[in-house]
């Protein structure tokens, strides 16, 4: 019922492998987001923004993490 928050939306961008610019607005979008947060309501420093923050680039890094692979070692299989 509620709409998706621009985390949400970045990790589904993320998720369906949306083009890196897509996903860079949408991140880009969370940071604004995270940013405001701490104007309004919620401090940037807070445990749940840190971790939300910290969840993000989990994610991204897992996502990321194959396509670095591929392109720093081809072939290079242990």
């Amino acid at each position: 019922q509620l709409a998706a928050t621009p985390l949400q939306r970045t990790m589904a961008a993320i998720e369906t492998a949306a083009p890196q610019s897509e996903f860079l607005s949408a991140w880009n979008t969370v940071w604004a987001d995270l940013r405001n947060r701490q104007i309004s309501t919620v401090p940037v420093g807070s445990p749940a923004v840190q971790l939300e923050i910290r969840n993000a680039i989990k994610t991204l890094a897992y996502h990321l993490h194959p396509l670095l692979e591929v392109r720093s070692s081809p072939s290079d299989h242990a």
